[in-house]
């Protein structure tokens, strides 16, 4: 079971009205369940893959195949080029990388005036 960092559980519960349509969870609230579900919504394969082999310890080769079997495919070819913290839960997608490499781009343009100096 997924668990908030202070290990209460992070789904209070989960419908699917039927088999293979989509599931509807609720969480408790608060920041840390909102941010939790916010990194799985990044890239589930790779969030259920790095959580399951790091903070639960699970083996590598049968956490692999179970989100090959589970997840997007695409979702599941991009794991490896995730970076994931353990200690705070944070997913990092190749296309965030993208985006704040653009942005550091557009900040060292010659044109580009910082207001808060």
């Amino acid at each position: 079971m997924i668990r908030a960092p202070d290990g209460s559980p992070l789904f209070a519960s989960v419908h699917q009205g039927v088999g293979m349509s989509d599931a509807e969870v609720v969480i408790p609230e608060g920041y840390e369940y909102q941010r939790i579900v916010e990194m799985m919504n990044k890239n589930a394969a790779a969030f259920l893959f790095y959580y399951l082999t790091t903070v639960c310890t699970m083996d590598e080769a049968f956490v692999r195949k179970l989100v090959e079997n589970t997840t997007d495919a695409d979702a599941v070819a991009e794991i490896d080029d995730c970076d994931w913290d353990v200690d705070t839960l944070t997913l990092v997608t190749p296309q965030e990388r993208e985006v704040d490499a653009q942005a550091d781009d557009l900040m060292e343009q010659p044109w580009m005036i910082e207001l808060d100096k």
